[in-house]
């Protein structure tokens, strides 16, 4: 055959050769109704699918990570705990996993244009590929992964499994150098500040379902049992803060201590006084500020009839009873709350302990401390106030 670009023969039905160049014939537009056109389009609407389930499928892998994972496998409901043990191992290899979706989810976007071009001109192909792809394979999975991805995750980890081993080739160099430039994925952890913020957040919510539980529709809120109360929020955040504190910040000052000097008189106005306190120790103490002691105050409170004598006096008159007067221990003021919390509950220390503070080689005491002292400190609970009548009673 002889044309403008010399002589041309058909190679096949679609390749023609003119001169040695070689020409490709146009692919027509697959007709409606033709076997042809029914299977792009069946290609087109599984991978439209497919792409959604694999945008779907990464938004699960993000929102539920690792931590979060561990968290419903410890405290979830059964069921959580079933659907997390399932999720975990995919978690710990997070990179692979991400590179796996996201990979399979990349081809199949790029693929969807190509396949409705066979169906449609470019042009179309290319709106109508766009249009679909943000509404069906990305919103909607996303809406639908968002609310269920416990169980959508559950159910999928066979399919992600049998992937991830059929790309690992593909992802394993490439997780390996995220892992050296982002380091090795170990979940998300709150900071101290982000968790006090997360349970007034909490908090907030608490006080808002409670005045609007009238008009809010009762659906869209949390159920009340899920819900923190406000004292145990504010119980929370004070025992978040207690890596703050000290034995000078949780101690009574010196000053303002009840206490006893070795010389005092003990009268029945004194040992009134002192019932009325509520305080079941009380520190014994030499002029000006040198402990002696810390008396048990049931024994004192014991004394019968109106016995005029010294403190010093009525000390060594019980030297001998248990637990009547306890030696003195002192901490620096430095020492941590909860070191000191530490110790008073495993009997390192009495109930009571005299807090120092040194100056110029000298240890001055500056206060007192209890685990009362400690606790009220941290969650603004009452002082300990012993019934002492009723332990009287009991002993007598």
């Amino acid at each position: 055959m002889n044309g403008p670009l010399g002589v041309c023969r058909y190679s096949n039905d679609n390749v023609i050769v003119c001169d040695k160049a070689v020409y490709h014939k146009l692919e027509e537009i697959s007709k409606p109704g033709s076997p042809q056109f029914w299977l792009y389009l069946s290609f087109y609407v599984f991978l439209l699918i497919f792409s959604g389930f694999m945008a779907g499928l990464t938004l699960i892998l993000n929102s539920t990570d690792l931590t979060t994972l561990e968290v419903l496998q410890s405290a979830g409901s059964e069921l959580e705990k079933r659907y997390s043990r399932r999720l975990i191992p995919l978690a710990k290899k997070h990179y692979r996993v991400l590179l796996t979706l996201v990979t399979l989810n990349a081809l199949g976007v790029i693929i969807l244009p190509i396949l409705l071009d066979r169906l449609q001109n470019s042009i179309v192909a290319v709106l109508v590929s766009a249009a679909l792809i943000t509404l069906f394979g990305d919103v909607l999975p996303l809406a639908i992964c968002k609310r269920n991805g416990l169980k959508i995750g559950y159910y999928s980890a066979i399919i992600i499994w049998t992937f991830y081993y059929l790309l690992l080739p593909f992802t394993l160099p490439l997780s390996m150098m995220m892992e050296k430039m982002l380091g090795k994925y170990q979940g998300h952890f709150f900071r101290r500040s982000e968790l006090e913020a997360l349970i007034a957040v909490h908090s907030t919510r608490q006080s808002t379902a409670s005045k609007d539980s009238i008009d809010a529709d009762s659906s869209a809120l949390p159920p009340r049992n899920l819900l923190l109360s406000e004292e145990e929020v504010r119980l929370i955040r004070a025992t978040m803060h207690m890596h703050i504190d000290t034995a000078r910040s949780v101690m009574v000052k010196w000053e303002d201590a009840v206490k006893l000097e070795v010389g005092e008189i003990i009268t029945p106005k004194l040992i009134e006084s002192i019932y009325k306190c509520g305080f079941t120790r009380i520190p014994i103490y030499e002029k000006p500020a040198t402990p002696v002691g810390i008396l048990n105050v049931h024994y004192l409170l014991a004394m019968k009839g109106a016995v005029r004598v010294t403190v010093k006096t009525f000390i060594f008159s019980i030297r001998d009873m248990p637990e009547a007067v306890l030696h003195p221990k002192f901490v620096d003021s430095k020492t941590k709350a909860f070191q000191l919390m530490e110790m008073f509950q495993t009997g390192c220390l009495p109930r009571m302990v005299f807090v120092t503070l040194s100056r110029k080689r000298e240890n001055i005491v500056i206060g007192i401390a209890s685990l009362t002292d400690i606790l009220r400190r941290w969650m603004s609970i009452g002082d300990e106030t012993d019934d002492i009548s009723s332990s009287l009673n009991s002993s007598s």
